[in-house]
Parts: structure tokens; sequence; C-alpha cells
């Protein structure tokens, strides 16, 4: 079941950033926001009042969304997608998992 769960969101982050490069009108952009932020919303409700989408333990899903998201976080797209939520538990969740992964940036 989480095999099922970590395909339909790491797809439609996939599409969503990858997307983002091509030329779309403004009603297009609006959508494809209300789209992804729809999908934020069901990825929190899954997570419920739990630290991670795997419960108190990150699980793959959480692994999988989490290295998309951190490999567009600097962009302009995310910060702004996270800022547009009323509830922080997506940006906790992100903080959370990024102190877990301690990523390291390499130039």
């Amino acid at each position: 079941m989480v095999y099922r769960f970590i395909w339909k969101y790491w797809k439609l982050f996939r599409i969503y950033f990858s997307s983002a490069k091509q030329k779309t009108s403004g009603l297009k952009k609006i959508e494809k926001n209300a789209k992804m932020q729809s999908v934020f919303d069901e990825f929190c409700e899954r997570m419920g009042v739990n630290p991670f989408h795997g419960g108190r333990n990150p699980d793959a899903a959480d692994f999988r969304c989490y290295s998309l998201l951190r490999r567009v976080y600097h962009t302009f797209t995310v910060k702004t997608l996270f800022e547009q939520r009323k509830d922080k538990q997506l940006e906790v969740w992100f903080k959370r998992m990024n102190a877990l992964c301690q990523p390291r940036q390499m130039f």
C-alpha cells in the first residue's frame, strides 16, 4: 500500500517540477498550483498527527518525496508552494526530514 502512494506522490511531484520549465499561461499555472496543493493536502492528511508519512519513523514515501523536494527546494516555485499553505505541516515535515538526512551541498 505504501508503494502505491509513493508512486502517486512522487509521480505528481516529478511531473509538476519537471514541466515547470515549459512556458504556460497564467490559468494553467493556477491549475497546476491548485493540483499540487491538493496533492500536498492529501500527503499531510495521510500523515495525520504523526511526524512522518510512515508514522513515528519515515517510510519509503517520505524519503522519495523528500528527495524530489530537496532537489528543487532552492527554486522559487517550491518556496512559493510552501508559503501558500495555510498549515505549516508540510514545511515542518520537510525540516524534520532535512534534520534526519543531513544533506550536504557539493560545489
